[in-house]
């Protein structure tokens, strides 16, 4: 049975409820209607309410009608108020946590250009602002959520996160206008996972370059590379939830049959020579310059050094940086050969012999140098040469049916497959074995 009901002041609109059945214990004096589970509490007592001698008052169970606002419509409206408040929150603090980061990672940037340039000052401290702001807002949203989450017909409530479907939503004008509201952030925004932890979209090109990091550490475990260690790639979320969260200089490490290790690092700060031997990395940057660098993905052949007090012995370094683009153009190849000039901490000598760029395309594999040719064997060249190309990778447009594990992309694979066999990681005549 549903009424309708003018709230408090305080509420300032109308509110749905329903009566219900009540059951207590009350006093009664003999006159009041009991029902049939009263009678049969008196009967279990001895209590006969037609003597004339029976005491009176006496206690008996009986029913009452009595107003309630906890109706499935509430509690969509309590559970979506609580998705908003966790999600505002989480905002907030991935916000203030965006700029630790930036300050973290200030030393590598706040350095004056020849040309009066600062990357910190010109591009971070604006976004630290921005950021800042951001979290205020979020954090005088989610209070204003909790509050609303107290009035009172949503107090005491269960809260439920369901689809706002039914005939009061549909009907009644003050709730018509939440289940708009909540259709519209539904449908607009997110993909809501299991409670209400909800996974907010990336660009497009951001989620490419993922894409390719991800396409690269599964085609090394095709090629029968064993992963003994990953930093930064599984993050706990809420109870037992695991989310996959890629985040900077993530490390995903592969041993290899003859005792080296192969480790792709997915956006590693590459630092001048300074720098990186005071944080004993395996790689430093140019000297023509003093800011740190970042490509998308750092592949490393490694030798264990044997004295912990040293890095790993660098044999070989590639570099592949992804482009969200149709076409890549000479401005794009301008733009990474830099990495090239890649060198490692413990000889100086050139460390990035190869430096791919990745987009979406058919193309394949395509060497710049015209005298290059890529084979099942790698490239046509010595390893002491320097080799640049273009991964054409293009991303399913679904998934596959029929198919118990994901699909590793057939071009990525064909390059790690001659990458192995090129570095004498896996024979030559093992290439056959591992699958197109």
């Amino acid at each position: 049975m549903g009424f309708c009901v003018v709230c408090t002041p305080a509420d300032r609109y109308s509110t749905n409820g329903r009566l219900r059945q009540v059951r207590e214990r009350r006093l009664s004096w003999g006159s009041e209607r009991l029902s049939a589970a009263g009678l049969r509490q008196l009967a279990a007592t001895g209590v006969d309410p037609r003597k004339p001698d029976a005491p009176r008052p006496f206690y008996a169970i009986r029913d009452r009608l009595c107003e309630t606002f906890d109706i499935p419509e509430h509690r969509t409206i309590l559970g979506f108020l609580k998705l908003l408040r966790h999600r505002v929150t989480d905002c907030a603090r991935r916000a203030e946590e965006h700029v630790r980061v930036i300050e973290r990672e200030r030393q590598f940037r706040d350095i004056d250009q020849a040309d009066g340039s600062n990357l910190f000052r010109d591009f971070d401290v604006p976004r630290m602002q921005f950021l800042q702001l951001a979290s205020d807002r979020a954090k005088d949203l989610a209070e204003r959520i909790r509050e609303a989450a107290q009035l009172n017909f949503l107090r005491g409530l269960t809260s439920e996160l369901r689809m706002p479907y039914s005939p009061i939503f549909s009907n009644v004008l003050p709730y018509r206008r939440p289940r708009d509201e909540m259709l519209r952030y539904l449908s607009a925004s997110l993909v809501i996972v299991d409670e209400g932890v909800d996974e907010r979209a990336k660009s497009t090109g951001r989620i490419y370059e993922q894409w390719i990091f991800l396409q690269v550490v599964a085609a090394l475990r095709l090629c029968g590379l064993a992963p003994v260690s990953q930093e930064g790639f599984l993050r706990k979320s809420e109870r037992h939830r695991f989310t996959i969260d890629i985040e900077r200089d993530t490390r995903v490490c592969f041993r290899c049959p003859d005792g080296r290790s192969v480790r792709v690092r997915y956006e590693p700060w590459i630092h001048p020579a300074a720098l990186a031997r005071r944080r004993r990395d395996t790689v430093y940057r140019g000297k023509s310059g003093e800011n740190s660098w970042c490509p998308d993905i750092l592949i490393e052949v490694l030798t264990d050094s044997g004295d912990s007090s040293k890095p790993a012995h660098l044999d070989y370094a590639i570099v592949i940086d992804a482009k969200y683009t149709s076409r890549i153009r000479e401005r794009h190849r301008d733009s990474v050969r830099k990495y090239n000039e890649i060198r490692s901490t413990e000889d100086d000598r050139p460390a990035v012999m190869q430096v791919w760029l990745a987009h979406p395309s058919e193309d394949g594999i395509t060497l710049w140098d015209e005298a290059v040719e890529w084979t099942i064997l790698g490239p046509s060249r010595p390893r002491d040469e320097i080799v640049n190309g273009t991964l054409g990778v293009m991303p399913p447009a679904g998934p596959r049916e029929g198919e118990g594990e994901s699909h590793v992309n057939e071009v990525l694979l064909d390059f790690a497959k001659g990458t192995l066999a090129y570095l004498n990681i896996i024979r030559a005549d093992e290439v056959a074995r591992y699958p197109c």
